[in-house]
């Protein structure tokens, strides 16, 4: 927990969950945006039972509520690495599949297939053939704005 204390650094949690999303990606499972908020729901609580037994240190203490934010902040960073990772995946088995199904070196009009338009929608990216369902959805609470 205490290297989410620090915005500054990362100690190779973006790392983490870039493999992560690798093997996301390479599992062909796929989780809807209520399947993660679940997953989300029971690894806080299983790390806020575990923290708890412990005493909580008098210096820079913080509540179950600041406990409980502070989880769900960290794993949503991690989610977001695991996103990127999935992305990463994708583009290099594309880039994989590409290669070895290139039988010539210049493409005949056939071949190219023409790009979907992409639009932007409360931050994000609709319409993208670049998703397919393959990349989790960042969790957040709906905000009232």
């Amino acid at each position: 927990l205490f290297r989410f204390c620090d915005r500054g650094r990362d100690e190779g949690i973006r790392q983490l969950g870039r493999r992560l999303g690798h093997a996301y990606f390479h599992s062909n499972i796929q989780f809807t945006a209520e399947q993660w908020k679940i997953i989300r729901a029971q690894v806080v609580a299983i790390i806020i039972r575990h923290t708890l037994r412990e005493p909580l240190p008098k210096e820079g203490c913080c509540s179950a509520e600041e406990l409980q934010e502070n989880l769900t902040r960290a794993f949503n960073f991690v989610l977001c690495e695991m996103r990127s990772g999935v992305l990463c995946a994708a583009v290099e088995a594309k880039k994989r599949s590409n290669r070895s199904s290139a039988t010539s070196v210049w493409a005949t009009p056939q071949d190219i297939v023409p790009k979907r338009s992409r639009t932007i929608h409360n931050g994000r990216i609709r319409g993208s053939a670049q998703n397919n369902g393959l990349l989790p959805l960042l969790i957040s609470e709906p905000s009232s704005r």
